[in-house]
C-alpha cells in the first residue's frame, strides 16, 4: 500500500517474521539479547550524577559498587524475604519482586530517579514505598468496566498469529523437559540479569521498546524523511541528548532554540505515548 500510506517508519522492536515462523514459547529467545546495555546505562548514569540525583549512589559509589549492592540485596532476599507490614497490602518483599520491578524500570528511563529512591529505601529497611505500586496492581479496580475485554482481544490476535502446532504430530508439541531446557539455555546464553530488548537506532537500547528517550539526531532524521523524503544514512547511530538522572534545563542551555524546541516536543511525545500504552489516555 505505498501509494496509500505515503511515507512510513517501522519501529524495530522484534523481527516480525518470528511471530509466524516460531512457536510462541520460542519468542523469548529473541527478546533476551541486549538487556545488559540498558541496565548498565542505568548504573553508569546513576554513578555519573552521584548521590545528589541518584539515591542509589550513596557515597558517590561507582557503577560496579551500585551493581554489587543491588545484586547482594536481591541475593539476601532470596534466602530471607523482607516483611512489609506498612504497605497497602502487607506482604513480603522477595528477590523476584525486585528483579521484576528492576526489569520494568529499564523500559522507562524517565522513571529511573524515582525508582532509585524506592529501591534505596527498600535496601535500607523500608520496603513499603517499593511494595505499594505492586500492591496497587493486585487490588481490584472498582471503576473498571467488567465487560471491557480489550486485553483478551489482544491475546486472541497474538495467539491467532502464532505458528500453530500440528495436531497430527504430537511429537512436535513442547514437553515440560524441553521447556525447562530452553529456559536454562536462555539464561546461560544471554543476559545474566534479565532480557527483552528491541533493536533501535539509538546507541542505548531500552528493554522491549524503541524510541523511549530523547535523541535530537533521531528526531532530525525522522523529520527529514517525513517532511522532505530524505532517507537517513543506512546504519545511522544516534546518541541520546539527556541523562535520565539529570533532566534539567541546564542541559539545553547551549542548544539552538530550534533544536531545544524539537527536543522538548519529542520528550512530551514520548511521555504521551507511554501514557497511551498504559491505557491512561
Amino acid at each position: 500500500m505505498p501509494d496509500r500510506i505515503g511515507r512510513g517508519m517501522i519501529e524495530a522492536v522484534v523481527n516480525p517474521a518470528l511471530w509466524v515462523d516460531q512457536h510462541s514459547h520460542e519468542w523469548m529467545d529473541n527478546w533476551t539479547q541486549d538487556a545488559d546495555e540498558a541496565y548498565h546505562w542505568f548504573l553508569d548514569s546513576c554513578a555519573g550524577v552521584g548521590e545528589t540525583k541518584c539515591a542509589l549512589a550513596r557515597g558517590n559509589a561507582s557503577a560496579k559498587a551500585i551493581e554489587d549492592r543491588i545484586e547482594r540485596f536481591m541475593n539476601e532476599l532470596y534466602d530471607r524475604p523482607m516483611p512489609s507490614i506498612n504497605s497497602i497490602v502487607p506482604a513480603f518483599l522477595t528477590s523476584g519482586d525486585v528483579r521484576s520491578k528492576l526489569f520494568d524500570a529499564m523500559k522507562d528511563p524517565f522513571a529511573w530517579p524515582q525508582f532509585a529512591v524506592l529501591l534505596d529505601k527498600a535496601m535500607n529497611g523500608d520496603p513499603a514505598p517499593f511494595m505499594n505500586p505492586i500492591s496497587c496492581g493486585i487490588l481490584p479496580d472498582l471503576a473498571r468496566d467488567r465487560f471491557d475485554h480489550a486485553e483478551l482481544a489482544r491475546c486472541a490476535l497474538t495467539c491467532s498469529d502464532a505458528r500453530a502446532f500440528k495436531k497430527s504430530d504430537p511429537a512436535s508439541f513442547p514437553t515440560p523437559e524441553s521447556l525447562a531446557r530452553g529456559i536454562f539455555t536462555r539464561v546461560n546464553n544471554t543476559s545474566r540479569h534479565f532480557g527483552g530488548p528491541g533493536l533501535i537506532d539509538i546507541d542505548v537500547v531500552i528493554v522491549k521498546h524503541g524510541v523511549t528517550f530523547p535523541s535530537l539526531c533521531q528526531y532530525q532524521a525522522s523529520l527529514g524523511y517525513f517532511s522532505h523524503g530524505i532517507l537517513p544514512e543506512d546504519g545511522l547511530n544516534c546518541k541520546t541528548d539527556r541523562d535520565p538522572f539529570a533532566l534539567s534545563e541546564s542541559s539545553l542551555d547551549t542548544m539552538p532554540s530550534e533544536d531545544k524546541k524539537l527536543l522538548e516536543t519529542g520528550e512530551e511525545l514520548i511521555r504521551t505515548l507511554g501514557e497511551i500504552r498504559r491505557g491512561r489516555i
